[in-house]
């Protein structure tokens, strides 16, 4: 016992300890002064949602009719880590086959700003937690109408799941992006590095993740390609609404606050 108090002694008086410890002093004490100086921002304001997301045109979505909205109780609400969010389910009336299984759509739209980490939760990380497999994960570029009827290339993810062989080994893929500070973004990594901006005085985070199902259980989910062109299709629909309405207006924030967007 004696001999390891030695050793730690000894290794505290070491040259690259000693200069370890006079850099981290620095670096705590020159923090606040060289942050004000370059005007870098460490804690992010709440950017607010223009409207709320439950107040969303449910009508100015063409083909695509409401049926119901999911209420999600306190403890996933806790566990979402935002009660700003929306999880719609639209019936597309353009699909003539009703047990088609793209013809249900859901929709789990979360936002998050004012908080120290604003991290959501991905797929890849809740559905794997329920029993399924990971089959297939990769950025996408989906081909969307934007506001005003712009065309728009989004990034996204789409990840396809392995159920397990009570659901008859079904691969059901789930599409998501997200839109951070104004820029759209298709993996979490890089929502964190867009948050880390330090000349940005506000942040806030939007997922938009879209999946399908069938009316009948036993119906096979859609193939891979099949659910992201049908994901691009629904987005082109809600996104614009998303954007006009209710998402921040990035550039304008930035303008109001003194900053370059």
């Amino acid at each position: 016992m004696q001999g390891d108090s030695r050793r730690w002694a000894a290794a505290l008086k070491r040259p690259p300890f000693i200069v370890c410890v006079l850099l981290l002093a620095g670096a705590t004490v020159m923090a606040g002064p060289v942050a004000r100086k370059l005007k870098l921002v460490l804690r992010k304001d709440a950017v607010p949602l223009r409207k709320p997301l439950t107040e969303l045109n449910r009508d100015a979505l063409g083909e695509y009719k409401f049926t119901h909205a999911t209420l999600l109780d306190p403890a996933t609400v806790a566990t979402l880590g935002t009660d700003l969010y929306l999880d719609w389910e639209f019936e597309d009336t353009a699909v003539t086959d009703r047990n088609s299984p793209l013809r249900l759509v859901r929709v789990l739209i979360t936002y998050y700003t004012g908080k120290p980490t604003l991290v959501p939760h991905i797929p890849e990380v809740c559905v794997t937690a329920t029993g399924s497999q990971m089959a297939q994960a990769g950025d996408v570029t989906l081909d969307v109408v934007g506001p005003g009827g712009e065309p728009m290339q989004i990034p996204a993810r789409a990840v396809t799941f392995q159920k397990s062989a009570v659901y008859d080994h079904d691969r059901p893929t789930v599409v998501y992006t997200f839109n951070c500070n104004g820029d759209f973004l298709p993996r979490r990594n890089l929502v964190r590095a867009r948050l880390a901006n330090p000349f940005e005085k506000g942040a806030y985070l939007c997922k938009v993740e879209v999946g399908f199902r069938a009316r009948r259980m036993k119906t096979r989910s859609a193939g891979r390609e099949e659910t992201i062109q049908a994901a691009q299709k629904f987005l082109s629909r809600i996104l614009p609404v998303l954007l006009e309405e209710h998402l921040p207006d990035w550039e304008a924030y930035c303008r109001a606050q003194g900053v370059a967007s």
